[in-house]
Protein backbone atom coordinates (compact mmCIF):
# COMPACT_ATOMS: atom_id res chain seq x y z
CA UNK A 1 0.00 0.00 0.00
CA UNK A 2 1.37 3.26 -0.98
CA UNK A 3 0.43 7.10 0.19
CA UNK A 4 1.99 10.39 0.68
CA UNK A 5 1.09 13.69 0.98
CA UNK A 6 4.96 15.06 0.51
CA UNK A 7 4.40 15.21 -3.51
CA UNK A 8 1.97 17.98 -3.47
CA UNK A 9 1.08 20.65 -1.09
CA UNK A 10 -2.86 21.49 -1.81
CA UNK A 11 -5.58 19.40 -3.52
CA UNK A 12 -4.72 16.96 -6.47
CA UNK A 13 -7.50 16.63 -8.71
CA UNK A 14 -5.92 14.18 -11.48
CA UNK A 15 -3.92 11.34 -11.08
CA UNK A 16 -2.63 9.00 -14.52
CA UNK A 17 -0.05 5.84 -14.51
CA UNK A 18 2.70 6.26 -17.53
CA UNK A 19 3.66 2.88 -17.64
CA UNK A 20 5.49 2.38 -13.58
CA UNK A 21 5.39 6.36 -13.33
CA UNK A 22 2.64 8.43 -12.20
CA UNK A 23 1.64 11.70 -13.19
CA UNK A 24 -0.52 13.78 -10.91
CA UNK A 25 -2.12 17.14 -11.10
CA UNK A 26 -2.65 19.46 -7.94
CA UNK A 27 -3.89 23.43 -7.80
CA UNK A 28 -0.77 24.29 -7.75
CA UNK A 29 -0.01 25.19 -11.58
CA UNK A 30 1.80 21.87 -11.29
CA UNK A 31 1.96 18.18 -12.92
CA UNK A 32 4.25 15.88 -11.14
CA UNK A 33 5.94 12.81 -12.74
CA UNK A 34 7.13 10.08 -10.10
CA UNK A 35 7.75 6.88 -9.37
CA UNK A 36 6.78 5.09 -5.47
CA UNK A 37 9.88 3.65 -4.22
CA UNK A 38 8.62 0.09 -3.11
CA UNK A 39 12.12 -1.42 -2.56
CA UNK A 40 11.56 -1.01 1.29
CA UNK A 41 8.35 -2.32 1.54
CA UNK A 42 7.84 -5.64 3.30
CA UNK A 43 7.43 -8.41 1.52
CA UNK A 44 5.97 -12.30 2.33
CA UNK A 45 6.09 -15.07 0.63
CA UNK A 46 3.01 -17.49 0.27
CA UNK A 47 4.56 -20.85 0.93
CA UNK A 48 1.86 -22.61 -1.20
CA UNK A 49 2.08 -20.32 -4.60
CA UNK A 50 5.82 -19.07 -3.87
CA UNK A 51 5.13 -15.71 -4.95
CA UNK A 52 6.25 -12.51 -3.37
CA UNK A 53 2.94 -10.79 -1.85
CA UNK A 54 3.10 -6.53 -0.76
CA UNK A 55 2.05 -6.52 3.19
CA UNK A 56 -0.49 -4.10 3.71
CA UNK A 57 0.18 -3.65 7.30
CA UNK A 58 2.46 -0.14 6.84
CA UNK A 59 1.71 2.75 4.64
CA UNK A 60 4.47 3.63 2.50
CA UNK A 61 5.29 7.17 1.24
CA UNK A 62 9.03 7.37 -0.22
CA UNK A 63 8.97 7.91 -4.01
CA UNK A 64 11.18 9.35 -6.39
CA UNK A 65 10.73 12.64 -8.10
CA UNK A 66 11.45 13.06 -11.71
CA UNK A 67 10.22 15.74 -13.43
CA UNK A 68 7.55 18.91 -12.75
CA UNK A 69 5.88 20.23 -16.11
CA UNK A 70 4.50 23.60 -14.79
CA UNK A 71 1.17 24.71 -15.83
CA UNK A 72 0.44 28.13 -15.66
CA UNK A 73 -3.66 29.80 -15.13
CA UNK A 74 -4.30 26.64 -13.77
CA UNK A 75 -4.84 27.02 -9.90
CA UNK A 76 -8.04 25.83 -10.06
CA UNK A 77 -9.78 22.77 -8.54
CA UNK A 78 -11.16 19.75 -11.28
CA UNK A 79 -8.83 20.67 -14.09
CA UNK A 80 -7.76 17.37 -15.64
CA UNK A 81 -5.12 16.22 -18.05
CA UNK A 82 -4.94 13.82 -20.78
CA UNK A 83 -1.53 11.63 -22.17
CA UNK A 84 -2.27 10.10 -26.02
CA UNK A 85 -2.05 6.33 -26.32
CA UNK A 86 1.51 6.04 -26.26
CA UNK A 87 2.08 8.08 -23.56
CA UNK A 88 4.88 10.60 -24.72
CA UNK A 89 2.52 13.51 -24.89
CA UNK A 90 0.47 15.52 -22.36
CA UNK A 91 -2.32 18.13 -22.77
CA UNK A 92 -4.20 20.05 -20.45
CA UNK A 93 -5.97 23.21 -20.24
CA UNK A 94 -6.24 26.10 -17.60
CA UNK A 95 -8.83 28.77 -16.63
CA UNK A 96 -7.99 31.46 -19.26
CA UNK A 97 -8.75 28.86 -22.02
CA UNK A 98 -5.35 27.77 -23.40
CA UNK A 99 -3.93 24.36 -23.90
CA UNK A 100 -0.35 23.62 -23.03
CA UNK A 101 0.82 20.42 -24.85
CA UNK A 102 3.97 18.63 -23.15
CA UNK A 103 6.38 16.11 -24.50
CA UNK A 104 6.29 13.99 -21.45
CA UNK A 105 10.79 12.69 -22.13
CA UNK A 106 12.00 15.88 -22.56
CA UNK A 107 9.18 18.37 -20.67
CA UNK A 108 9.38 20.62 -23.68
CA UNK A 109 5.73 22.55 -24.51
CA UNK A 110 3.87 24.35 -26.55
CA UNK A 111 1.28 26.56 -26.15
CA UNK A 112 -1.75 26.08 -27.85
CA UNK A 113 -4.03 29.12 -28.08
CA UNK A 114 -7.78 29.56 -29.08
CA UNK A 115 -8.84 33.29 -29.65
CA UNK A 116 -12.58 32.00 -29.11
CA UNK A 117 -11.93 30.46 -25.99
CA UNK A 118 -11.92 32.25 -22.64
CA UNK A 119 -13.47 29.56 -20.47
CA UNK A 120 -11.92 27.47 -18.13
CA UNK A 121 -11.26 23.94 -19.72
CA UNK A 122 -11.78 21.47 -17.81
CA UNK A 123 -10.28 17.96 -19.65
CA UNK A 124 -8.51 17.31 -22.18
CA UNK A 125 -8.53 14.09 -24.20
CA UNK A 126 -6.60 13.03 -26.60
CA UNK A 127 -8.21 11.10 -30.06
CA UNK A 128 -7.40 7.19 -30.45
CA UNK A 129 -4.40 8.38 -33.12
CA UNK A 130 -3.16 10.82 -31.41
CA UNK A 131 -3.79 13.56 -34.16
CA UNK A 132 -6.43 15.55 -32.47
CA UNK A 133 -7.17 16.97 -28.90
CA UNK A 134 -10.55 17.48 -27.67
CA UNK A 135 -11.15 19.74 -24.49
CA UNK A 136 -14.50 20.64 -22.69
CA UNK A 137 -15.05 24.06 -21.49
CA UNK A 138 -17.00 25.63 -18.47
CA UNK A 139 -19.22 27.76 -20.97
CA UNK A 140 -20.21 24.40 -22.12
CA UNK A 141 -18.28 24.12 -25.40
CA UNK A 142 -16.34 21.02 -26.28
CA UNK A 143 -13.46 22.82 -29.03
CA UNK A 144 -10.94 20.41 -31.20
CA UNK A 145 -7.18 21.39 -31.87
CA UNK A 146 -5.23 19.27 -34.85
CA UNK A 147 -1.41 18.48 -33.96
CA UNK A 148 0.91 17.52 -36.48
CA UNK A 149 3.25 15.97 -33.76
CA UNK A 150 6.23 13.57 -35.07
Amino acid sequence: LFSSSMIHTNYVDCVKFVGDLILSKSTTNTIALWKPDLSSLPKSTDDQNKTTILTRRKCHEQFVHLHDYQCSDCDVWYVRFGTNTSCNLLAIGNKVGDLRLFHIDTGKYYNLPNMYCSSTIRQASFSPDGKSIFVVCDDSTIWRFDINYK
